[in-house]
């Protein structure tokens, strides 16, 4: 991973978003296509998740390909108008995180997770216990890792970046460290196994406070081996099982070793 200098990795990131978008534009990527539609709806857009840690990190391809999906949330336009854009493809209504309805479409394959500000599981009442606005800057306060406090909002015409929303995203990056950004959050055991996978992925230690917070939801609350639920999530979400029930052990195990005699951080090693 190239060491891209604090003060820099705004506009970096900027300009990469920016390249990414115009070639989507090109292209008629399934981006630019969705992008569009929110567009001539009138809505405002705003990305949010995996893309932008994997922008800041990797960069994005040329041919505008994304291995994952892609998380958008959508303001500015009432429920019937939404439903109409997403109607239009292969799709699932999802209960996300906390039980919201996220809708799920595929566009020439590409998946994408949509929401419209007002129904994002961040402002959900389970999760939001700081009584937070749902806006767009306050996207980036409450997801659980430090990897994706960020939100990025896209110009009226939704084909460039107007606003990067940061809470502690670049630093995070920056230090090479998954930090806890927030553990206001429903479904912890899911958190906690998201937790070790981007870990381990992406090759970052976990920071003191986070593995300290992870221990605690490992040793006390994680399901048995005859629970599939958060094998299911992995295979869902990565499209593989990284963390079975045998490496939670071992990562318990070393966890406790960890707390007994903290270092600054804790490498995940499945």
């Amino acid at each position: 991973m190239n060491k891209i200098p604090l003060t820099e990795m705004e506009d970096v990131l900027r300009d990469r978003l920016n390249s990414y978008l115009c070639n989507c534009r090109e292209q008629e990527a399934p981006l630019a296509v969705i992008l569009n539609k929110i567009k001539d709806a009138g809505g405002k857009a705003c990305l949010f998740g995996g893309i932008l840690r994997d922008a800041m990190i990797y960069g994005l391809r040329d041919d505008c390909k994304y291995h994952n999906d892609i998380d958008i949330v959508v303001d500015r336009i009432d429920d019937d108008t939404f439903y109409n854009i997403v109607k239009c493809y292969e799709r699932g209504k999802l209960k996300g995180k906390s039980g919201v309805d996220v809708y799920r479409i595929v566009v020439k394959e590409q998946l994408f997770d949509l929401w419209t500000i007002s129904d994002a599981w961040v402002f959900n009442e389970e999760v939001n216990t700081y009584k937070l606005e749902p806006t767009f800057p306050n996207l980036a306060k409450m997801p659980f890792l430090s990897t994706e406090a960020i939100s990025v909002e896209l110009s009226d015409d939704c084909m460039s970046v107007a606003r990067i929303n940061d809470n502690g995203f670049f630093q995070s990056i920056h230090d090479g460290v998954v930090g806890l950004n927030c553990s206001s959050v429903h479904c912890v055991n899911k958190n906690v196994i998201r937790a070790l996978c981007v870990a381990y992925k992406h090759g970052l230690p976990l920071s003191q406070e986070l593995v300290q917070f992870c221990y605690s939801i490992i040793i006390g609350d994680f399901m048995d081996g005859s629970d599939n639920e958060l094998i299911d999530y992995q295979d869902e979400h990565y499209g593989g099982v990284y963390v079975n029930y045998s490496k939670i052990a071992n990562i318990k195990q070393s966890m406790k070793d960890w707390v007994d005699s903290p270092t600054n951080s804790f490498k995940v090693e499945l």
